[in-house]
C-alpha cells in the first residue's frame, strides 16, 4: 500500500462494504480504481464519502418534503373538526335560545361527546364565561379588534388547543358599557344595577 493503492479486499473490508458494490461505486464513479485491480486509497475514500454525504442530504431532504405533507394533512383536519366543533357548538348555543330543555340536555350531550372525541387527537375546547374580564391572551373579538379592556358580554364561538398550545382563542363580544351620564342617573334615582347602554328603566310614579 505504499504507492497509494488497496486491492478490492482490503478497500471492501474497510468501506464495510462488499466487493460487488465496491466495483458498482467504481462504475458510477465514486470510488477510483488503479492498475490490476488495485484502487487509489485516498481518492476512494474522499469519493465515497461524497457520495455518502449527498446520499444523506437527498433523505433530508425526502423527509423535510414528507414532514411538510403531513404537517399539511394536519392542519386539513384540524380545520375540518373545528369547523364541526364550531357549528355543533351554535347549535348547541340556539337550543339554550329557545328554552326548550330536552333540545337542550341532548345537543349539550351530543357537544359533550363530539368534544371528548377530539381530545383523544390532542384537540380541546378552551372556554369563557360571561361576565369574565377580556383577556387578549385567550380571547379574541369577532373582528379581530385588541380592547384596552372590558367583559365578556357572550360567547360566539369556542377557542381551542391542539397538544396543549392554543391554536385559537375564545370569539367573544363584550358587554357594553353605559356612558358616565347614564351611570349617574342609574346611581342615584332609584338604585338599579347597572344596565347596558340604552336600556335603562324609569321609576315607577
Amino acid at each position: 500500500m505504499s504507492d497509494g493503492t488497496i486491492d478490492v479486499h482490503a478497500l471492501a473490508k474497510l468501506l464495510n462494504l462488499d466487493i460487488r458494490r465496491i466495483q458498482q461505486l467504481a462504475a458510477e464513479g465514486h470510488v477510483f480504481k488503479a492498475e490490476r485491480g488495485r484502487y487509489h486509497l485516498a481518492r476512494s475514500i474522499n469519493g465515497y464519502c461524497k457520495f455518502m454525504q449527498k446520499a444523506n442530504d437527498g433523505e433530508k431532504a425526502t423527509l423535510r418534503l414528507e414532514v411538510e405533507k403531513l404537517r399539511r394533512g394536519e392542519h386539513e383536519w384540524l380545520n375540518v373538526i373545528v369547523f364541526m366543533l364550531d357549528h355543533i357548538f351554535a347549535l348547541n348555543r340556539a337550543a339554550e335560545r329557545s328554552g326548550q330543555e330536552n333540545l337542550i340536555k341532548q345537543l349539550g350531550h351530543f357537544q359533550n361527546t363530539c368534544r371528548d372525541a377530539a381530545r383523544r387527537v390532542g384537540l380541546a375546547p378552551v372556554l369563557a364565561a360571561a361576565g369574565e374580564a377580556f383577556d387578549p391572551q385567550k380571547h379574541q373579538l369577532p373582528e379581530g379588534e385588541v380592547p384596552a379592556g372590558g367583559v365578556i358580554g357572550e360567547i360566539v364561538a369556542s377557542g381551542y388547543s391542539y397538544q396543549g398550545k392554543l391554536i385559537r382563542s375564545v370569539i367573544v363580544t363584550l358587554q357594553e358599557t353605559p356612558a358616565p351620564a347614564e351611570q349617574g342617573k342609574v346611581a342615584t334615582g332609584s338604585g338599579l344595577s347597572q344596565l347596558p347602554l340604552g336600556a335603562t328603566e324609569s321609576p315607577a310614579v
